[in-house]
């Protein structure tokens, strides 16, 4: 089965020329007639643009949706706990006139994020908190797997650059205020000159099978009870992602695994982690069970299907968000949708 992906979907053309050669503002305020003019692949770039938009977004991944359905077809799903329904397919709102201006004039960051297939070239606003007047505000990890593919892109694009520049403030080479340049796309230092790219940090999330085909689940203390996934952690220096999948599974639950096999990737935004899927054996020479460190697992232990179903259904542990990668890789060993909690 292949993985469904919610942060990996949809196209987003990035328009790398028209970074360079236009103003996020002057796009938001004047809409396409700025692009009139413009020369060499910026101008080729521009040739495919139809419209303009701008989004909101915050800092810490919150984005505004537009309120109205997709259509007759889209299905209605609650988001998580409490919240109320989100259209399957849902858009990002398109934020216009007064409501724009009031973003920019409390300081919200104008980012050129790039074309949809429609040719619409999109501008993030990144507001320092949600606007309430401005509707219908969610964080992307509780909606992602809602959105629509190109609303999927446009949004993780728009949140990653957001979380990079919220960072990203300093130089760090003369610890001066940076400003950023080439529609947010990078960042200068106004002192020294020194230009910075927004970077991603790698981690890998491998799912460990025993002899059985049980799977490996394990808490993290970090993680909000009674939260249960798959084992993960970042790559480290000078380390492949294979080895990384080995010595984190070693390290946190002192489990031999043989060689890692690939299975996909996909961003995850929050701040700025490269999350890439692995699958695994147990390697005949480990230990049958797992030990947790104690540090940062606090308990782990293999799981069947029908084991993983019952304790799903009984809420003894719940399973990761939609949006992530790691309830992709779950849905795959158990062969379908997750069980809701409940009888």
């Amino acid at each position: 089965m292949s993985l469904h992906l919610p942060l990996a979907r949809g196209r987003l053309l990035h328009m790398a020329a028209l970074r360079e050669a236009v103003d996020p503002v002057a796009l938001m305020r004047e809409g396409t007639g700025t692009l009139r003019g413009l020369d060499g692949r910026a101008a080729e770039e521009a040739s495919r643009i139809r419209s303009a938009g701008v989004i909101a977004v915050t800092r810490e991944g919150s984005v505004c949706l537009d309120p109205a359905p997709l259509g007759p077809a889209a299905a209605p799903h609650r988001a998580g706990p409490g919240s109320s329904p989100i259209d399957e397919g849902a858009r990002l709102r398109r934020i216009e006139g007064e409501d724009a201006e009031r973003l920019l004039d409390a300081s919200a960051l104008p980012l050129l994020i790039g074309a949809n297939a429609k040719g619409e070239l999109l501008v993030a606003l990144v507001a320092d908190a949600p606007d309430p007047r401005l509707g219908r505000w969610m964080h992307l990890r509780r909606c992602a797997h809602l959105l629509a593919d190109d609303e999927s892109a446009l949004a993780v694009s728009a949140t990653a650059l957001a979380a990079w520049h919220a960072d990203y403030r300093f130089c760090p080479a003369c610890g001066t205020r940076t400003r950023p340049i080439l529609g947010g796309w990078a960042s200068e230092c106004a002192a020294c000159g020194r230009q910075e790219y927004p970077r991603q940090d790698p981690a890998i999330i491998v799912a460990v099978l025993d002899e059985r085909d049980r799977l490996l689940l394990a808490h993290n203390t970090a993680w909000p009870h009674p939260l249960a996934s798959l084992i993960a952690g970042f790559v480290e220096a000078g380390e492949t992602p294979e080895a990384a999948a080995r010595r984190e599974v070693l390290e946190e639950v002192a489990l031999v695994i043989d060689a890692p096999v690939y299975r996909a990737a996909q961003p995850w935004p929050f701040p700025r982690s490269q999350m890439m899927g692995y699958a695994a054996r147990l390697s005949p020479h480990s230990p049958l069970e797992p030990a947790p460190d104690g540090a940062e697992i606090d308990w782990a232990g293999f799981f069947t299907r029908d084991e993983f179903a019952k304790a799903l259904r009984g809420g003894d542990f719940v399973a990761p968000g939609p949006a992530s990668i790691a309830h992709s890789m779950i849905v795959d060993w158990f062969g379908g949708p997750l069980p809701a909690p409940g009888p």
